[in-house]
């Protein structure tokens, strides 16, 4: 829609600033357009962002939940940015929720790495609670960097199946 919403500058209290400046401060009341960058309460950070493609360049990261929502995105945002990225998921692909979400998710990967020759992607099916298959998986693929994002999901699942979070979430 083309519709445009203000918002109200209401000062908030500042602890640095005797009560005559809050006082000048409270009367500087204005009416703007409000911004997305509204909604964090705080100034926005700036990434520097070719120093972080610098970075991440021809390194290997292992993402941990990379079928879940952020991990995929963040997978997916990496290939699309990174040159030479090498990636390595993992996810144990439980049915807390519809397992082909995490499959849509998954070939959407695929589809990216498939665009992206120059980087790699390996997706590895498991829990992250297996030692042996941590273990193969540094073995076989030295990453550089662990993203860990794997959790269970979800609140009211918690409160039947305490085991399913610690393991997943703790562990």
């Amino acid at each position: 829609t083309k519709c445009k919403l203000k918002i109200s500058d209401i000062p908030v209290k500042d602890f640095h600033k005797n009560e005559e400046e809050e006082a000048e401060n409270k009367s500087e009341k204005v009416i703007r357009d409000f911004q997305i960058e509204d909604l964090l309460f705080r100034k926005p950070i700036k990434i520097n962002t070719s120093a972080t493609r610098k970075f991440y360049r021809d390194k290997t990261v292992l993402v941990t939940g990379a079928a879940g929502f952020i991990g995929a995105n963040l997978v997916t945002e990496l290939m699309n940015t990174v040159e030479g990225i090498k990636i390595v998921g993992i996810d144990n692909m439980n049915d807390y929720y519809d397992v082909s979400i995490k499959e849509y998710r998954l070939k959407k990967i695929e589809e990216c790495a498939a665009q992206h020759p120059d980087c790699t992607w390996h997706f590895v099916q498991g829990n992250i609670a297996d030692k042996a298959l941590i273990d193969d998986v540094f073995a076989k693929y030295h990453p550089d960097i662990v993203v860990n994002l794997a959790a269970q999901a979800g609140v009211r699942y918690s409160i039947t199946n305490p085991d399913a979070y610690i393991e997943a979430n703790i562990i």
